[in-house]
Parts: C-alpha cells; structure tokens; sequence
C-alpha cells in the first residue's frame, strides 16, 4: 500500500460512525486500526475556537500509512474523519497527498447538525459549563462545523465536483441500503456487500444509565479491531447483542429542546452559507429554510 483510496470527510453528528460500521464489513475494505486518524486536519477536534494545532499534522505520509492495518493488493483503503470537511488546511493536505482519493461528505440539516453537537457536549459529556451563547457563536465550532458552504468551497477549488460524494443524512436514513450501495460504485469497490444493521438509527441522542458499560464494550470493539479480527465483530453484530444492550443500557434524559426561538437564531448564522452549499451542490435543500 502506497496511497490512501478514499476519505470520508465528514461531518460531525450525521452518520459517519454508522458509514464506519457498514463498510467494516465490506471484504474490499481497509481501514486503519483506529476509525479517525486524524491527520489531515490542523487543529484540535476538541478545541472550541480552532486555535490549538494538531500535532499529527506534521507527521510524514510513512507515518499516515503505517496507521492501517493488514494491507492487501485487492482492499481499497480509507479512513473516514468528520473534522477533514470544515478544517481549513485540510483540504490542501489531501490534494497534497492523495490528490486521486474519492472523497465523501455526509451532510444534515445545519441547524438540527449544530444543535445535536452541542447537545452531545452539554448532556452526554456532562459539560454543564457550555451555554447556548457558546452554539451562536460563530468563532466557536457548533457553527464552524455547519458551515458547509464554506467548507464545499475550498475542496472544490482542489478537488473535481465528481470525485466528491454529497450524501445527505435523512437520505441514508430514509433509503440506507441505496446509498451504501451508490456509495460502493464511488469508492470503486462491488456494490452487492449485505450490510448487517443497516437498519439501526442513526445518531439519536440517548443517556446511559450505566456510562462505563458502553466504553466498555466501544473498547473491546476497538480492541477487535485493532488484532485484526473483523470477522468477529460481524458475527457478534448479527446476534444482535449489542444492540440488546444499547437499549438495555439507554433512557430517555431531560435533555434540551431545540426551540423554535433557537432554530431561527441558527438559522440567520447559517442562511448565507446554506445558500452558497445549495449553489455550489445545484441542489435545493429547501427543508433546511
């Protein structure tokens, strides 16, 4: 292996982990030993204002590669990173460094995009410090990472429009099965894999009752993956175990209400940038407005 054949890019909470999990399964697919490498964006994931730098940015391509895991002449490898899209050095990086990559962005209503980040940080996290002052600032990363237009702009001054994938989020929702496979067709790899869970949902917030017991089982997942065994995690996902457990382990919370109030603040931060993404997509996503 010497060059990466795809990237998914992003965004944060719109269904890459559950992209991950499907192409997991995929015969044809390599992926590093961790889900997000990671290396392309400059700055921190974590940090709210975009100012601390990345230290893997540095790091040379043998580093990047030596990331994956058992490489093979007939897999396509890829990685799937949700800050890629909306970092603004990364876009270079990737043309830099794998300028014939087929790229893919999953995007989701902005404003629903914007509120579900904050409401992971605020609720799951327990990160009672974040206010809905820190989600309308547009310096902090609720707004960057829905700033879509934006990010489009800078890939397609690199990047031809037909070697990056929009797929919208309610679309994979609606019809999983028929983006999975169109996805396939753009990455290069056969479009007739069964995807197992396929059916689960896709980013709805839930509180655990027993916290510990969901790192728990995320680790030993991580863990499987990293020795090799892809197998088993298939055939311990088609038991239908985890899920059993997921919902054994989850509850409704008293979490926060997207209001109309808020919906329009989002909206009038957003409305530009939803107009430029719409432009330079030629598609209407008038369920955005």
């Amino acid at each position: 292996m010497n060059e990466v054949n795809f990237i998914g890019l992003g965004v944060h909470k719109a269904g890459t982990t559950f992209i991950y999990e499907m192409l997991l399964q995929h015969p044809e697919v390599s992926f590093p030993i961790q889900k997000e490498i990671r290396y392309f964006n400059r700055y921190l994931v974590e940090d709210p204002a975009f100012s601390q730098l990345n230290p893997k940015f540095d790091n040379n391509f043998e580093w990047y590669l030596s990331c994956f895991g058992k490489k093979s002449t007939n897999h396509k490898f890829g990685e799937i990173s949700p800050m890629y899209f909306c970092d603004p050095c990364a876009p270079q990086k990737i043309f830099d460094t794998a300028p014939n990559a087929k790229l893919f962005v999953v995007v989701r209503n902005p404003i629903d995009r914007t509120f579900s980040h904050f409401l992971m940080n605020t609720v799951k996290f327990k990160k009672s410090e974040y206010k809905i002052q820190d989600m309308l600032n547009p310096a902090y990363k609720y707004i960057k990472y829905s700033l879509y237009g934006e990010s489009l702009e800078r890939y397609l001054m690199l990047f031809p429009r037909n070697q990056l994938m929009v797929i919208e989020h309610q679309e994979l929702i609606n019809n999983p099965i028929e983006v999975l496979k169109a996805l396939c067709r753009h990455i290069g790899i056969d479009d007739s894999s069964n995807f197992k869970g396929s059916e689960k949902k896709i980013n709805e917030f839930s509180e655990s009752i027993i916290p510990k017991l969901d790192i728990f089982f995320y680790s030993v997942k991580d863990l499987l993956h990293k020795m090799g065994f892809k197998r088993v995690i298939s055939m311990v996902q088609k038991t239908g175990l985890p899920k059993i457990i997921h919902d054994f382990n989850s509850k409704d919370s008293d979490k926060p209400r997207l209001t109309m109030e808020v919906r329009q603040k989002i909206y009038a931060i957003l409305e530009g940038d939803i107009e430029k993404f719409e432009t330079l997509i030629e598609k209407s996503y008038s369920h955005w407005h």
